[in-house]
């Protein structure tokens, strides 16, 4: 049936596979992209970006690598500056990485099915039919170039889906020093890469003068090379997020310890309230014999100020708030004097729950990260509040912003600039506060007239 084909028909349409095998990794580039963008049409743009140059270098003939290499070169920046600029110039250290990665992983995946191939091509040639038909032979090509089509493009979207599942934190801000890291294989492979394709080139040079007489031989070494590099670019992003999760645990111990030292050192401020509350009841007879001498001597100007100067004192000894609990009294009262000096105006109109029995170290763990985060945020004003809806006891925190903050997908807690160590990690322990007493926590930003924008946080305890 086909002993009259030509065979540069099957060269033709083996490039027609190679253009169809590329366009279709775009698609699987802009599934990689998607979930660390805000913008998806920065990630679909990108891939196109990619995906487009991809085939046109490809119609282009060159054995040139010193012409081949900026041409490939260009398959990874620009990708990179179109995600970089359309995706709001967020995170421009985690998107090279993520161009990076593809690149070479797109490479892997091609490779190992090439290395593959040229198995293939000698152990069907063990088989007389293929050295004798030609319809087998050319049936033989067309499954085995719609079996590498499909390999290729599983292995790569395998990667991607093993990828996402372990890259956690996917919004996060990655540090240089991080990216080095994470490419420290990557770039080994890149160094490879050239390589490979000059044996190549020699050997198709070789047997195009008549100076190699066999076919490029499988090699097992490389194909392990390809299988183990692409391995490792899975599992040193796995190793970085359980890196990452030990840090994080270890810094929310110490925050923990942290808030414990402040707890502990508001009890001691209460304890103090309450000896020199205690100090001033025992001596309040004297003061009342000293006020009762003076009337009786007609002394009353010197009987008021006695009494001026008492009043004072039995207010300096007082918490301006009054909550209900004491250790609360203290933390408000606290911040109320930083938000002043932070020319910050505060509204107080907190009461200690009665319906939900919070105890007093969560309580103090959900207003000391949240008054925290409003004095580090706030412009103009804070306001705290809180009210009872049957069995559930809500507490509401706002305060000015100056433009809204970028939520994570994943955690829901707020970007913030803050160094990585310390991100997130106040929402966080508010809201495992808030799950303990089976509830949970409720981020929103307004817009209110004048274009003010206001940041509300809700945390709801429930009994």
């Amino acid at each position: 049936f086909f002993t009259d084909l030509d065979p540069s028909f099957l060269i033709v349409i083996n490039e027609w596979f190679i253009y169809a095998l590329l366009g279709a990794m775009g698609f699987i580039y802009a599934e990689w992209l998607r979930p660390f963008v805000e913008d998806k049409k920065a990630a679909y743009t990108a891939a196109a970006v990619y995906a487009v140059p991809a085939v046109a270098f490809n119609l282009i003939p060159t054995e040139s690598e010193a012409f081949a290499w900026p041409m490939k070169l260009l398959l990874l920046i620009v990708p990179f500056i179109v995600l970089y600029y359309m995706d709001h110039r967020r995170n421009p250290v985690q998107k090279l990485f993520l161009c990076t990665l593809f690149f070479v992983l797109r490479w892997l995946s091609i490779e190992i099915f090439s290395e593959l191939s040229f198995y293939e091509r000698d152990l069907i040639l063990d088989f007389h039919l293929f050295r004798e038909s030609i319809t087998a032979i050319v049936l033989e090509f067309f499954a085995w170039a719609i079996l590498q089509f499909a390999g290729n493009l599983f292995i790569l979207h395998l990667a991607v889906k093993l990828l996402h599942r372990v890259y956690i934190r996917k919004n996060e801000e990655m540090s240089r020093k991080e990216l080095v890291m994470l490419l420290a294989p990557a770039s080994m492979i890149l160094v490879v890469k050239p390589i490979i394709g000059a044996y190549y080139i020699l050997w198709s040079d070789g047997i195009g003068n008549g100076s190699i007489k066999e076919n490029i031989p499988g090699d097992g070494f490389k194909l392990m090379y390809c299988l183990l590099s692409y391995a490792a670019l899975i599992v040193v992003v796995f190793f970085y997020e359980q890196i990452k999760s030990g840090r994080e645990e270890a810094y929310a111990g110490e925050m923990l310890a942290h808030q414990i030292e402040e707890n502990n050192r508001h009890i001691e401020r209460v304890e103090a309230l309450y000896d020199d509350m205690r100090s001033i009841r025992h001596d309040m007879g004297n003061h009342l014999t000293v006020l009762a001498g003076l009337m009786d001597r007609g002394d009353s100007t010197e009987a008021a100020r006695y009494l001026h100067d008492l009043t004072g004192k039995l207010s300096e000894k007082e918490t301006e708030f009054k909550t209900g609990n004491a250790v609360t009294d203290v933390i408000i009262t606290e911040y109320a004097e930083r938000f002043q000096e932070a020319g910050l105006s505060f509204e107080c109109d907190l009461q200690y729950p009665k319906n939900v029995p919070v105890n007093a170290f969560d309580m103090s763990v959900i207003l000391n990260n949240s008054l925290q985060n409003a004095l580090e945020n706030g412009t103009d004003f804070v306001k705290l509040s809180s009210f009872q809806k049957g069995s559930a006891y809500i507490l509401d925190i706002r305060n000015g912003i100056v433009k809204k903050a970028e939520i994570d997908k994943d955690s829901g807690i707020p970007v913030t600039g803050k160094p990585g160590r310390e991100h997130g990690y106040g929402i966080r322990n508010i809201r495992n506060v808030a799950r303990n007493y089976k509830g949970d926590i409720d981020i929103r930003q307004i817009t209110e007239s004048g274009n003010r924008i206001v940041y509300i946080l809700n945390v709801m305890l429930a009994a």
